[in-house]
């Protein structure tokens, strides 16, 4: 099953932020045993390495989004993802970007912290790491 994480989840689990890392790294537990296949955009890996520059220095943290990198497939937005977001009724524009990149990869669910940023969206799940989990646990 493939699963689009937004930043916010892959920056709990890089960062280790409370409360929200436990259910960020239940993720990569549970990804072997259910056959999930975890996906994000280049652009996120380029918003969480401008947040996490605040906590790493350089080298620590290149190597931890190498490490990252390994966990999740990496994959472009597209132009036409950009102009579904232009013409899209989200109220921001990387959300609608994120959202429609996940559509594009063929994604069954969009995990985030921030679920009713994508209300507008219909066209995929999108839970919180804690919602997934427990849908997959169940």
């Amino acid at each position: 099953m493939k699963v689009y994480l937004d930043s916010d989840v892959l920056l709990d689990f890089l960062l280790k932020r409370e409360p929200f890392f436990e259910e960020a790294i239940k993720l990569f537990f549970l990804k072997d045993d259910h056959e999930l296949s975890f996906y994000t955009s280049a652009i996120i890996f380029s918003n969480i390495y401008y947040f996490s520059s605040k906590h790493f220095e350089k080298k620590i943290l290149i190597n931890k989004l190498k490490d990252l990198a390994t966990l999740v497939e990496i994959v472009d937005s597209t132009k036409q993802s950009i102009h579904l977001s232009f013409d899209s009724d989200f109220s921001d524009f990387e959300d609608a970007i994120q959202y429609y990149t996940a559509i594009e990869n063929d994604c069954a669910f969009l995990i985030t912290r921030n679920v009713k940023d994508y209300k507008k969206g219909k066209n995929i799940r999108v839970l919180t790491s804690s919602q997934f989990c427990k849908l997959l646990i169940k």
